[in-house]
């Protein structure tokens, strides 16, 4: 079964890109670009 959760991104001003899901409690990700913290989070959804 899947699960679908939304995910709220922004770009700090160091220029990397963080990211949480508001129904995940301590549920957050980052990267130096967008893609990059959007993969991360999928990966940190899943654990």
């Amino acid at each position: 079964m899947k699960f679908i959760y939304p995910a709220i991104f922004r770009k700090t001003e160091e220029g990397t890109y963080t990211g949480f899901f508001p129904d995940l409690e301590c549920c957050y990700a980052k990267g130096e670009t967008l893609d990059e913290a959007i993969e991360n989070a999928n990966e940190a959804a899943c654990n």
